[in-house]
């Protein structure tokens, strides 16, 4: 269930091997006119290759999947695709796994239970916004 395309909206490319949660995220994402979900993929390599195709404005990337993992993925999209944000999420947040994720390039770092303006916000912010903003950090280096 992809979006239509939307005048002025944020491409939006969703990447995890948990089609539960691409799934529910879209359904949540749908209602949003600032976002159009522009694919999805089900792995790091296939999220590759669809953020090559698609060039999304952001991609919403899992850490943890088989093969080529988040943290590599966002390595690769943002040396090729400067323009593309990416917004790393995840289900067991650490400061080595956050800090992974600004090294790599993320423009945010989430928790999957986040919530779901949390991620929204994260996701239509403004191009350029730099996700170590106190609204887009997790909780495990908020508390820090």
């Amino acid at each position: 269930m992809l979006n239509r395309p939307r005048p002025h909206s944020v491409r939006v490319l969703l990447v995890d091997d948990a089609p539960v949660y691409t799934d529910t995220l879209e359904l949540l994402l749908a209602g949003d006119d600032r976002i159009e979900i522009a694919g999805k993929a089900y792995d790091g390599a296939e999220g590759l290759e669809r953020a090559f195709d698609l060039r999304p404005d952001v991609v919403v990337m899992d850490v943890h999947m088989p093969g080529l993992d988040g943290i590599e993925a966002t390595r690769r999209i943002r040396a090729e695709l400067r323009a593309t944000r990416v917004v790393v999420v995840t289900s067991s947040p650490t400061r080595e796994c956050e800090a992974r994720a600004w090294a790599a390039g993320a423009c945010a770092f989430l928790p999957k239970d986040a919530g779901f303006l949390e991620i929204a916000a994260a996701i239509a912010g403004p191009a350029g916004t730099r996700a170590d903003q106190p609204a887009f950090r997790t909780a495990t280096l908020a508390q820090a």
